[in-house]
């Protein structure tokens, strides 16, 4: 019987804490913010490349003018798809010139989280053996305009991979590098759990043929590794216990982040990153490290790649700016758990999930970093 009732009262008590998280949550006042997103590569409902950020907006109530909550399916420009299950129906929301000159004043802030677009390949069930051609994406001109009259009316931007790359023109590039005095070196990459040549391990089709046709050779790589690629086609493999100690690169954030942001000192990365380059007027928060052995050093050297390089690049003197060579956002949080007062905290304490995964990625570093950031230029923390 005394069994019987310790876990009722261990119930209860759960239960009063789930009340009183979602009740804080509840009655924490609302912020009104308008937010300009743009999100190019939306290839399903799920709206991975933005959800990230749209659960943190309702987390913190931070509400549209109208005072509704962010919609991670209709707050955002960019590809916009309107049927499940019909994957070429769908429409194109972009801010027009007009919008630029006229809305520009009234924008809070913008994040743009992914420019890569949409290709035909995500269209239809079929895989290509050829590179897939491009439906819509890359920074256009009006993208351009919008954050050059952002940053002439301090607005905070944040942006993020992938911002320079393919498929944006040079021109727009260019243009955009100068506008925040950054460049892209034509380098991306992404760690891979295997580079074993099978369908689960998500490695592009295009990067194989690419590869094959480049070195003549088999792609016969099976290790845990990392995939680099240049704009105009070179491919580096770099493999674990070959050419990397650890085949998934760090993040390490310096002290100043570590203090202003509450980030880690060194956080695992999965994803897709780009190599950027900045001067001395912009700071770098944070940095990728790769652990090389000296026959990756040797690579690495031979192709002109750093082995380190940044990770955040802020500036906040006269304009307020971020970029993350990262996909920073690229995950799906649970919506129900952003009704919760405090859940960041407990989750990044708990580290859920194993060390590199999405999850632990967006708990213990994206999460703390995003709430820095908008604490700092909203909240005044």
């Amino acid at each position: 019987m005394k069994r019987v009732n310790y876990w009722i009262v261990l119930l209860l008590i759960l239960i009063s804490i789930v009340l009183l998280a979602f009740s804080f949550w509840f009655f924490q006042p609302k912020k009104k913010l308008n937010i300009f997103i743009l999100d190019k590569t939306v290839t399903d409902f799920s709206y991975r490349e933005h959800a990230s950020f749209v659960w943190l907006l309702r987390n913190k109530n931070i509400v549209t003018p109208e005072n509704k909550n962010y919609s991670v399916s209709k707050d955002y420009y960019g590809f916009i798809p309107l049927k499940p299950g019909e994957k070429d129906k769908y429409k194109i929301r972009s801010i027009s010139l007009f919008e630029v000159l006229t809305k520009s004043d009234n924008f809070d802030m913008a994040y743009y989280t992914d420019n890569y677009g949409v290709f035909n390949n995500d269209l239809t069930d079929s895989s290509l053996n050829i590179r897939p051609y491009l439906v819509y994406g890359g920074l256009n001109q009006n993208d351009y305009l919008l954050l050059r009259e952002l940053k002439r009316k301090n607005k905070l931007i944040i942006t993020e991979f992938n911002l320079f790359g393919s498929p944006t023109s040079e021109l727009i590039r260019e243009k955009t590098e100068e506008l925040f005095d950054l460049r892209w070196t034509g380098w991306t990459g992404r760690y891979f759990k295997s580079l074993k040549n099978l369908p689960k391990n998500q490695i592009p089709e295009w990067i194989i043929s690419s590869y094959q046709k480049n070195y003549q050779k088999p792609w016969d790589f099976i290790s845990p590794g990392m995939v680099l690629i240049h704009e105009h086609g070179k491919i580096v493999v770099l493999e674990e216990n070959t050419d990397l100690n650890s085949a998934m690169p760090s993040i390490v954030s310096t002290s100043e982040s570590q203090q202003k942001y509450n980030l880690p000192s060194i956080q695992k990365y999965p994803f897709w990153f780009d190599i950027i380059q900045t001067s001395k007027n912009n700071t770098i928060q944070a940095f990728f490290k790769l652990d090389l052995t000296e026959k990756g050093i040797k690579e690495l050297k031979d192709n002109g790649i750093p082995n380190t390089f940044p990770a955040i690049i802020e500036h906040l003197d006269n304009y307020k700016f971020y970029y993350f060579s990262g996909d920073f956002s690229d995950h799906l949080p649970t919506p129900w758990l952003s009704t919760f007062k405090g859940v960041p905290g407990v989750m990044n304490k708990i580290h859920t999930g194993s060390i590199g995964t999405s999850n632990e990625f967006f708990w213990n570093f994206y999460v703390p970093l995003l709430n820095g950031i908008l604490d700092k230029q909203f909240y005044n923390n």
